[in-house]
């Protein structure tokens, strides 16, 4: 089934969120890196779990998959934030190659 004109200029604005969200919470990311701010998660979780519901609507299932686990992968890191362990940098690195595949996966739907 083809999309309609609407639902073309949906995905499209899903698309432009996604990447600008998506480059602001990488950004965030390195940030805690350096920082190691608990607050910064819970931001971040509130953005990836509105990008995920927003990846629902447009029906791309396999975009909210993605950033369902990015979520379970901050949850992980907020439950180890302050413990000074290095599982904390490898679990920032997983969520950071999610992204990017995440934006190779909207960037293939992408009209021409």
């Amino acid at each position: 089934m083809h999309d309609s004109d609407f639902d073309k200029q949906l995905k499209m604005e899903f698309v432009e969120t996604l990447f600008s969200e998506l480059e602001d919470c990488q950004d965030l990311m390195m940030g805690f890196e350096q920082g190691r701010d608990g607050e910064v998660i819970n931001y971040i979780l509130r953005k990836i779990h509105s990008l995920k519901g927003s990846a629902h609507s447009v029906d791309w299932s396999d975009i909210a998959d993605q950033l369902h686990h990015v979520e379970n992968g901050l949850v992980e890191l907020k439950a180890k934030h302050g413990k000074g362990d290095g599982e904390a940098q490898k679990i920032i690195s997983v969520i950071l190659r999610i992204f990017d595949q995440i934006v190779e996966m909207a960037t293939e739907r992408l009209p021409e």
